[in-house]
Parts: structure tokens; sequence; C-alpha cells
């Protein structure tokens, strides 16, 4: 009789083989066998089930069954004496698939991931994982979390990679557009001017980023009402921007109508049509 080690790296190889020769939308069907067969033979070995299941979530998530996949990781975090590392990783993956899927539940996985970290005294994830429960904070309304987040993962980022690396600069830009939601221009046009200088640093007057960060600019002006900065702003965008974008573009287009909403702009372009 085989013993549950070479019966689990028998499960593993087999389920590996039917990746390699069977379509994608059969890799459930085998992933699903997988997880009965661990659930049997790892009853009293919590640390095989749990990577069971793991491997099982990962194989439906990349065959597109995201609710089996869901459950997976779902059932792996339950399992007892389950790591703080993996209890990261897990949580990690579950905030990933239900941001994906629109569910608000992505909020406390993220949260339940950066505790974890935390606990691990492992930095390294957190300015990302920091950076997209903001994002879901923001996307939700809850501009005063969104905040929060974002200001302890610009805080982690800096201290992962230092003052000027770009990812500091996305999460500032972050920042930026939350103080604008929530209505603190002065603390908005400040964070975006660090992300804007950081990005021209490190990539050049022409890039993307530094047009999205010249078009948030364009906004916070445009909101205290210095319409010739914003103008000014609005346009630098348009001009990089357009670069590396149609013209039909969603940010060309927004940038655009900001533009055209401002009244200086708008009384042009009335006095021109006039006189057509």
């Amino acid at each position: 009789m085989q013993n549950t080690t070479s019966l689990w790296t028998l499960l593993c190889e087999e389920l590996e083989a039917r990746r390699t020769r069977e379509p994608a939308e059969e890799h459930s069907i085998a992933a699903r066998k997988f997880e009965d067969a661990a659930k049997q033979l790892f009853q009293k070995s919590p640390d095989r089930l749990r990577d069971a299941l793991e491997i099982s979530g990962d194989i439906h998530q990349a065959a597109g069954a995201s609710e089996d996949a869901r459950r997976c990781f779902r059932e792996a975090l339950e399992v007892p004496k389950t790591s703080v590392e993996q209890r990261a990783r897990l949580a990690t993956k579950l905030a990933l698939l239900c941001e994906s899927l629109g569910d608000a539940a992505a909020r406390g996985y993220y949260e339940m991931a950066i505790a974890a970290h935390d606990h691990a005294l492992d930095q390294t994830e957190l300015p990302t994982l920091l950076n997209n429960l903001g994002g879901l904070h923001r996307l939700y309304g809850d501009f005063a979390a969104a905040e929060q987040a974002y200001r302890r993962a610009l805080e982690e980022a800096v201290s992962v990679h230092g003052p000027n690396h770009p990812e500091v600069a996305l999460i500032a830009n972050n920042l930026g557009v939350a103080y604008t939601d929530a209505g603190n221009l002065g603390k908005a046009e400040e964070a975006h001017l660090r992300a804007l200088q950081i990005r021209e640093t490190a990539f050049g007057a022409n890039h993307p980023d530094v047009g999205q960060s010249l078009a948030n600019l364009g906004v916070v002006y445009h909101a205290r009402g210095l319409n010739e900065k914003a103008e000014r702003f609005y346009r630098g965008a348009l001009k990089t921007l357009s670069q590396f974008y149609a013209p039909d573009d969603s940010q060309i287009r927004r940038i655009s109508a900001n533009l055209d909403r401002l009244p200086q702009v708008h009384a042009r372009s009335l006095s021109k049509t006039m006189r057509l």
C-alpha cells in the first residue's frame, strides 16, 4: 500500500499532466477530482490539505472558474494551523479575485492580508495591498478610509523603495485623487506635485504617467478657480498624452471636456463660433 507522501506526489503529477494535455475547460474538472482525493487522504495532514486546496484554487482561477477558485481559497484559509505567511498569501489571492468580480468582500480580505503581513513584519507587499484597499474604499465612497489607506501605503512605499520610486509616485497620485474627492484641494495639489516631480525625474517629460499628473493638477486648479493655471496643465496633459493615445481615448476625451468647461476657453469657443 502506498503511503500518503507517494500518493500526494502521484496526485500532483496527475493534475499537472492534465493541465498540459487537456484543454483549459477540462482543468477545473481535474482540479475538483484533485480536491476530493486530497480531502480524503489528508484529513489528518492540514498542511497538505491546505496546499491541495490552494493548488486547486489556482487551477480553477486559471480556467476561469472563479466561484470554484474562491471556494477553494476560502476552504484553504479555514484549515486549522494556518501560518501567518499562508494567511497573508491566501487572503491576498481572495482579495484580488473578489475585486476582479466586483465583490465588496475584497476589502475585508485586503485588511486580513495587511494584518498578516504586519504580524509577519513583512513590508514588501504592503504598499500594493494598501494602495488597492484605498482604491476600493474610494470606489465605495469611503473617502476618509481611502485617504488613510493611501497615506499608509505612501509611508510603506517610501520605506521599501525610497522616496523617488515610481510606486511612490503612483500612490501619491492616488492620494491626490482621494484628497480631491474629499475637497481637500491644498493637500491634493501637494500630492500631485510630488507625483509629477518623481515621474518627470524617473521617466522624462514625455511619458503617460507625467501626462496623468498634469491632468490631475489641472483638475485641482480648475476646482480652485485658478482657470489660467488649469488651462495650462490641461493643455500640457493633452500634448503629452496625445503622443500615446488616440484622439478618441477616454482619457483624452475627459481632459478635453474639462478644458472646454473652463470659462475663458468656453468664451473663446463661443466667440469663434459666432464669427463663422
